[in-house]
């Protein structure tokens, strides 16, 4: 992901993974490109229900943009707009 780029976010669900539920991002690349992205809990705690279905029907546009890596823990911090 570049810095500062926004991603439109296409597609939202909410998938069970071994690390227990998350949000699954399908986010919008230049050329029509998909890339899929799982949320780290702190962000997809953020999301109820009712948001995902709305991303879903595109009653609402979001999107996800990478701040850049903490120093500390090689993480990534990300905004959504």
């Amino acid at each position: 992901m570049t810095v500062g780029s926004k991603y439109p976010i296409d597609f939202a669900p909410r998938v069970n993974t071994k690390y227990g539920d998350t949000v699954l991002l399908s986010l919008l690349e230049a050329e029509s490109k998909l890339m899929k992205v799982f949320l780290p809990k702190r962000y997809s705690m953020t999301f109820k229900d009712e948001d995902l279905e709305m991303i879903v029907e595109g009653k609402i546009k979001l999107h996800l943009i990478c701040k850049g890596k903490c120093d500390k823990s090689g993480s990534y911090q990300l905004a959504i707009e």
